[in-house]
């Protein structure tokens, strides 16, 4: 598992886990928020190249209508995640 070398904004090193998007082979740390670090790739497992949405073992793509309901929905990715793990658990 790969250390993020990037520099946060307190410009201390960063060293979250370094993610790789298998849709558009990006490469970066995972933040909450753009900017947080200088080799940002992700926000809330969503890619900031392409907007694939990593879940866990799943992947969505980041098409117009997945984008309009969640906008609609007022949901993030995070709260997407926890939606589709609970429909993937077995009762």
């Amino acid at each position: 598992m790969a250390k993020c070398q990037g520099k946060r904004r307190s410009t201390a090193i960063c060293s979250s886990v370094v993610y790789h998007c298998e849709n558009c082979t990006n490469v970066g740390c995972d933040q909450v928020e753009v900017g947080e670090c200088s080799n940002q790739g992700f926000r809330s497992n969503a890619c900031l190249m392409c907007g694939t949405i990593t879940l866990g073992e799943q992947r969505l793509a980041m098409t117009p209508q997945l984008e309009q309901a969640m906008t609609i929905l007022r949901l993030g990715a995070e709260e997407l995640n926890v939606l589709i793990r609970r429909s993937f658990k077995r009762p």
